[in-house]
């Protein structure tokens, strides 16, 4: 594999990286020139040219970042607000919403449905951000008032955590299984992973041990497998979907440090770690196909494009590589 740096002046840390539906175009979404300011790029990905600049101001911190399939950007800012950008007709639709906290977005452009993870889970219209449906409390401060954390029933245990500790309060991961009708929620103090149907809402099945809080949730885009990201506790977690089942031991690194992003490519697991280190793993054979630090701060975003078999990754350092 080889890595080659992106075209990008370096103004501040990358906050969110996305691939079109059609894996044309890549949004990068980095802190401006100064704290007040945010810059929202468009890129055409087979030249490496910017097609779309846009700042953004008041400070507004980018949560993440997503397409639909007319290509329009959709964002979550830091305000509790949903953002659409089109950016060939200079077209804007904003809506506030009362979703607090670290909010991530999910797409299924075959329904014109976004799932947002908050305070609650809900499923919003993209054409407009009406909300279809909600997930009351599953706020992950609200589940933790009702359960004890060293006694869940899980495998692994926890000795160092107490309800005070910050990382215990993030809301849930989300992500969506577009082919198969459903979504899941990871990281909110069940020690489980959910799957939901998304068009009778109803939950389907659940998968364990799932870390109490993770920093990402990713699936496959064939959807047989999805990785979590630990946070508590620090590990990375990998089931087979079909199957329900784990097929790679968790593990914690300390010189790569917490695993703050993933992806998938085909069969290989890709992940982007705290101390800068990208791993990509290949889990139908079973080994290791790169490992090595190329990124100066924490990698906390990470896409790719299945047509073009790249890897992009983000970093606190400004920078974006692609990986071949």
């Amino acid at each position: 594999m080889t890595y080659e740096s992106f075209p990008l002046k370096k103004y501040g840390a990358i906050n969110a990286l996305a691939i079109s539906i059609d894996n044309e175009l890549l949004c990068v979404c980095q802190e401006g020139r100064g704290s007040r300011f945010s810059q929202v790029s468009i890129w055409d990905i087979s030249t490496k040219s910017k097609l779309k600049n846009i700042e953004l101001l008041n400070g507004e911190y980018i949560q993440s970042v997503s397409f639909d399939k007319k290509n329009s950007v959709i964002l979550v800012l830091n305000d509790s607000k949903l953002q659409k950008i089109d950016y060939v007709n200079n077209a804007f639709l904003e809506t506030y919403f009362e979703n607090e906290g670290p909010g991530e977005i999910g797409i299924s452009p075959s329904d014109d449905l976004l799932l947002l993870s908050g305070v609650n889970a809900s499923i919003l219209d993209i054409n407009d951000f009406s909300e279809k449906w909600t997930l009351n409390e599953y706020s992950a401060d609200i589940i933790t008032k009702k359960i004890n954390l060293k006694e869940l029933d899980v495998s692994w245990k926890i000795d160092d955590v107490s309800i005070n500790d910050p990382y215990v309060n993030n809301p849930a991961k989300i992500a969506f299984l577009p082919e198969l009708n459903q979504f899941m929620i990871a990281g909110h103090n069940k020690g489980v992973l959910e799957v939901f149907d998304f068009q009778r809402f109803h939950k389907i099945k659940e998968l364990k041990d799932c870390p109490i809080q993770v920093s990402k949730l990713v699936v496959d885009i064939e959807c047989k497998y999805v990785a979590v990201a630990g946070l508590i506790p620090k590990g990375l977690f990998v089931w087979e979907l079909k199957s329900g089942e784990r097929i790679r031991p968790d593990y914690f690194n300390e010189e790569f440090g917490i695993v703050y992003s993933l992806g998938f490519l085909k069969d290989q697991l890709i992940t982007g770690s705290s101390g800068g280190y990208l791993e990509v793993f290949d889990l139908k054979e079973g080994k290791e196909l790169f490992s090595q630090r190329i990124h100066k701060g924490a990698i906390r975003n990470i896409c790719v494009s299945n047509v073009y078999n790249k890897i992009f990754s983000g970093g606190d350092d400004g920078a974006i590589f692609i990986i071949s």
